[in-house]
């Protein structure tokens, strides 16, 4: 039995062990349907695959492990009415509780530094800092390693003459033996020109960043805890002698 096959069937025999429990996740299926009805977008309500019984909630469930993001042409996707966007409403509370987002750094005046505002929650993911917050440290020395990105530290992982590194899951879903693989993806993508260029960002929230040495230089890298920011220092090279 596959795994997406699995969790569908694990709620399934738990819901026909528990009648009382059934019925109610049946009712609430309902009752979440029947009142977005009234509220949601005629658009969106109609390209959201929407389970109204038990049948159709393992049905959902055995297609949402298996998720890839992508958009259809359906009219919802089209839109990008005000009402969508990231109002202030749902900034304040990132603003006031959730510090670590940094949102203040990507607004202006109050508003999105975006011109049309985030219009998605994609957006607010990937949303782009305001000029001149993240200087790069030391930019005339080869030898400085700075952060790529705002991030914490992880581990270090050596590389044999073979390219291998010790087999390594990513993100609880990738794993990875090689370096081979982890440069498949990158395959064609657009690298920086320049010390602190912006040459990609993450969609649909965060992810890994992986910084690869070239053979022949020693590299420490500092590996206390805390955020590193982009363009903070994070290690040093050394040549070998």
């Amino acid at each position: 039995m596959s795994r997406p096959t699995r969790v569908a069937r694990t709620l399934q025999e738990l819901l026909e062990r528990d009648r009382a429990l059934a019925t109610l996740v049946e009712r609430s299926l309902r009752t979440a349907r029947s009142r977005t009805e009234g509220t949601l977008d005629p658009d969106l309500l109609d390209a959201l695959d929407w389970p109204q019984d038990l049948d159709g909630c393992y049905r959902y469930l055995e297609g949402f492990v298996r998720w890839i993001p992508q958009q259809s042409d359906s009219p919802a996707w089209a839109s990008s009415a005000p009402q969508r966007r990231c109002a202030q409403e749902v900034l304040e509370p990132f603003l006031k509780n959730a510090p670590e987002y940094t949102v203040e750094e990507r607004i202006g005046a109050g508003r999105p530094n975006q011109p049309s505002g985030w219009l998605t929650s994609n957006q607010f993911s990937a949303r782009a800092l305001n000029p001149g917050l993240r200087p790069i440290a030391e930019p005339t020395d080869d030898l400085a390693v700075t952060s790529p990105a705002d991030c914490l530290f992880q581990h270090p992982y050596g590389i044999d003459g073979e390219s291998n590194i010790p087999a390594t899951t990513v993100e609880g879903t990738h794993r990875y033996g090689n370096v081979e693989q982890l440069g498949r993806p990158l395959r064609g993508a657009r690298h920086a020109r320049r010390q602190g260029e912006e040459f990609g960002y993450f969609a649909f929230g965060g992810s890994d960043t992986i910084l690869l040495f070239q053979e022949g230089v020693d590299v420490e890298i500092g590996t206390s805890g805390g955020l590193r920011r982009v363009g903070t220092p994070v290690g040093r090279c050394r040549p070998r002698s």
